[in-house]
């Protein structure tokens, strides 16, 4: 596939989320906090943006973030030099961020029920790797145990959903497709799994340390824009497809064999 190589993609003249017009930002497709560096140009009012960048929080701050703070990943706050580290006995404990044992973990899932016309045990467990966790190490620090942060299935669904989103508007622009995630990222009650899932087969390893496809699909006859992510795929985590709506014309065919892929990031 050829890789997009452009930082900046509009304006887009309207929020891609609500469709408002006034006091529009950028937004970036892959969050920054993640080494993202694409952009769409007047792509999201105040009000959107608020909603997103809390969505983006969650997942960034919590169950990723002592991943990111190892490989020292893009930080507006910087990252602090200690990591907390609970155990089933013990609580904020604080050690060196390079030092510090941790767990990575990401859902491994079903394709989107629209897909599989089949919405149950959508999740089918978790992917997980490992740092600076041996026996030794967790001795060496008197540890016996860790407590991971826990995965809110929701919010992550809307976080994959939200960089599916922005991309295929950078792809095809608003008009492009029918959206089917807008409600599913505005709305803490919409649940994902229609729409966002996972894709079968092995997932590969790569140089990069995030890629992201466009694809078309056909189910049933009607077809769709969908997106391809893989977080982490220089670590072969899961990868995710997400429906991300009805196509309305017809894309030009160099975009099939268009990648998305996320500048990388050095650890510490």
């Amino acid at each position: 596939m050829s890789p997009i190589t452009q930082n900046s993609f509009g304006p887009v003249g309207r929020c891609i989320y609500c469709g408002d017009t006034g006091g529009l930002r950028r937004e970036h497709i892959m969050p920054y906090g993640l080494a993202g560096t694409m952009t769409l140009l007047d792509a999201v009012c105040k009000a959107c943006e608020g909603a997103t960048t809390s969505i983006d929080g969650y997942v960034l701050n919590n169950f990723l973030k002592n991943p990111r703070t190892i490989f020292n990943m893009p930080s507006r706050k910087g990252h602090p030099e200690t990591l907390r580290v609970d155990t089933r006995t013990k609580k904020n404990i604080e050690l060196p961020a390079k030092d510090c044992p941790s767990l990575m973990f990401l859902p491994v899932m079903n394709q989107p029920g629209l897909i599989t016309g089949d919405g149950r045990g959508i999740l089918r467990g978790m992917w997980m790797r490992a740092f600076n966790l041996d026996d030794g190490r967790l001795t060496e620090l008197e540890l016996k145990d860790f407590v991971s942060p826990t995965l809110d299935m929701h919010r992550f669904g809307q976080f994959v959903a939200k960089i599916a989103h922005a991309m295929s508007v950078a792809t095809l622009g608003l008009d492009g497709f029918k959206p089917l995630l807008l409600e599913l990222i505005r709305n803490k009650d919409v649940q994902p799994y229609d729409f966002v899932g996972g894709l079968p087969g092995p997932a590969p390893t790569t140089e990069k340390i995030h890629e992201a496809t466009n694809r078309i699909i056909d189910v049933n006859g009607k077809i769709y824009v969908s997106a391809e992510i893989q977080l982490f795929s220089c670590f072969g985590a899961p990868r995710y497809q997400i429906v991300v709506g009805e196509r309305l014309n017809a894309p030009p065919p160099e975009w099939l064999k268009t990648s998305w892929i996320a500048a990388s990031a050095q650890p510490r």
